[in-house]
């Protein structure tokens, strides 16, 4: 009786000592997420903005972004392993991969710590990007603008883009993709924390995506406070050079619906809402007006970076998506065309040294 015992007992300690290396793992990434969500709330309080801190915005919806992207994630791979990979039995294979990757008490650990915490970080953005205009109100609009036509020789970005793909398909196209972008943000997080074998890799996508959320996102959006073109006319006063750009957004909207599609272009009612919240003072789901950087264009090319060294067809496909959302975002008059090229700038290099940081972390950590 007491050789069973034993053997549970070891089985036991065994598992709890994964759990712990799990943990280990995430522990550089799990202080990261608890500073930001502390500094937060501290700067809430001190800029006596309290009214504007939540920290239960995303729970659900993160919950079902996680679900829908681990199924994406199942359907793409049965697709892959029997047409790409030709694999003989790929149920079979799948079946090893989820013993593998999601089992194992370490993997467990290492999957559930950020699905956990991710929703009151992204509740801690919200929050204080919902604070930005009241801490620094936006300033930057005119500087950007007037760096945008020095760059591109006395236009206007958005002049360019509607040249190019100005047609009611291309803008509804580009329009749909830059939606998707949330889908395929919480799909990579999630690929990244369920198949990579390679801890450093996937300890230095985590670090530069909480990176890449706090320093631009946070840090740089304060200090280069900026709402965009699409509102720039509201909050800077001046003669609007934007309103043609405006003005052809809406034209093509209005035709879209004669046309039958329903929902228009979507974007207009998004930077309409989200203008509401702004002068209502709301934190809510999706709040904040931001400018400079794009992290559209920042998270699509760190999962770019890190898609390219896992195999480089990724690595295109995902750079392809990093261009259309830079023509995207100045295209639907969200950001300057400066906000994407700093973003991307920026991205690569805390790519780098979080790369560096995470290899000595793994090694460390053994």
């Amino acid at each position: 009786m007491s050789q069973p015992t034993t053997e549970r007992h070891s089985t036991g300690r065994a598992a709890l000592r994964e759990w712990g290396l799990g943990l280990r793992d995430m522990r550089s990434w799990i202080g990261l997420v608890a500073i930001y969500v502390l500094l937060t709330w501290l700067i809430s309080e001190l800029t006596g903005l309290q009214e504007f801190y939540r920290l239960l915005l995303y729970p659900a919806r993160s919950l079902t972004a996680a679900v829908v992207s681990l199924l994406l994630i199942f359907v793409g791979y049965v697709i892959y392993l029997p047409l790409v990979a030709r694999e003989p039995r790929p149920l079979k294979r799948i079946w090893r991969l989820v013993e593998t990757y999601l089992l194992a008490p370490r993997q467990i650990m290492n999957l559930l710590v950020p699905l956990l915490l991710m929703p009151f970080f992204m509740s801690a953005f919200t929050s204080f990007k919902s604070m930005i205009p009241e801490i620094v109100p936006f300033y930057l609009d005119p500087a950007f603008m007037s760096a945008d036509r020095l760059l591109h020789f006395g236009w206007h970005p958005f002049e360019i883009t509607h040249a190019l793909f100005g047609g009611q398909t291309a803008s509804l196209v580009i329009n749909t993709f830059y939606h998707v972008w949330f889908l395929v943000m919480w799909a990579a997080m999630i690929w990244h924390l369920i198949h990579l074998a390679e801890r450093a890799h996937r300890l230095q996508f985590l670090l530069s995506f909480i990176l890449t959320w706090t320093l631009l996102g946070s840090l740089a959006a304060l200090a280069l406070s900026s709402a965009g073109p699409v509102y720039y006319g509201e909050v800077t006063g001046l003669a609007d050079p934007f309103g043609p750009l405006m003005s052809r957004l809406y034209e093509i909207d209005a035709t879209a619906r004669l046309a039958g599609a329903t929902g228009g272009l979507p974007v207009l009612e998004v930077q309409e809402m989200l203008w509401g919240f702004y002068t209502d003072q709301d934190t809510t789901y999706g709040s904040g007006i931001s400018a400079m950087p794009s992290l559209h264009v920042a998270v699509t090319a760190l999962i770019a970076m890190s898609a390219y060294r896992i195999h480089r067809l990724f690595g295109y496909v995902m750079w392809a998506f990093t261009a259309i959302m830079l023509v995207g975002s100045v295209h639907l008059a969200w950001h300057y065309a400066i906000d994407g090229y700093l973003a991307i700038a920026a991205t690569a290099v805390i790519w780098r040294l979080t790369g560096r940081f995470a290899e000595r972390e793994v090694a460390r950590n053994g």
